[in-house]
């Protein structure tokens, strides 16, 4: 419990750059992308934190993240990734999107609609991020 504890504040204290989500190095508390990989697939609550830092490094305000599921490991093309399905809230308007993590090269999250991330699981081509609610 207390490791979970420690690991979802550290967690929830990540920056996410923009269309990335590399961990910035620090003296003390930095976690490995192992480490947070293993924390996002069995936690729906360190998902939601996850994705919530990921708005914030956005500076998006208009997205409120309401329940995130606990990513599942893919493999799409050969590439390493994270799936998940958040609800979330987007000018006043709620729907479901679906969370993409790279984790094996060029670590980076995207999110997407339903049709977007079908295309992605056929043809591994992701297009343009679509950070809106379709």
């Amino acid at each position: 419990m207390k490791r979970t504890i420690l690991i979802l504040t550290a967690l929830a204290s990540l920056t996410i750059a923009t269309y990335s989500a590399r961990a910035q190095e620090s003296e003390d508390d930095t976690l490995s992308w192992q480490q947070i990989v293993e924390v996002i697939i069995n936690s729906d609550d360190a998902a939601k934190v996850y994705m919530q830092r990921f708005y914030a490094s956005l500076s998006d305000t208009n997205t409120a993240v309401i329940q995130v599921a606990a990513f599942k490991p893919r493999i799409v093309r050969g590439g390493q990734y994270l799936i998940s399905k958040e609800f979330v809230s987007q000018y006043g308007h709620e729907g479901v999107l679906r969370v993409v993590v790279r984790v094996d090269a060029n670590l980076w999250t995207r999110t997407m609609s339903e049709d977007r991330y079908q295309l992605f699981l056929r043809t591994g081509n992701l297009g343009l991020p679509d950070l809106t609610v379709d």
